[in-house]
């Protein structure tokens, strides 16, 4: 694979919450088989639009199929 075959975009509207839940769901089941029962182990697609919350969700894409996601949350005013 070349990563020019790698898209990262906005989710679009073209994928539902529920493709990007089962995706968190496979992600995290090796995790979840030992043990360790994070919540995106078992979240509800709710649950995974509740969590993006204010932020931008992001896709990666491979062919034009969905293979990873990530949410961006930006902050101002933070202190370091």
């Amino acid at each position: 694979m070349d990563s020019s075959d790698i898209v990262i975009m906005p989710k679009p509207d073209s994928i539902s919450w529920e493709e990007i839940t089962e995706l968190l769901h496979l992600a995290f089941a090796s995790h979840l088989e030992n043990g360790l029962n994070y919540a995106a182990c078992t979240q509800t697609e709710e649950e995974t639009r509740q969590r993006v919350g204010d932020g931008m969700c992001m896709v990666a894409l491979i062919n034009g199929e969905l293979v990873g996601t990530a949410t961006l949350n930006f902050y101002r005013g933070v202190a370091h």
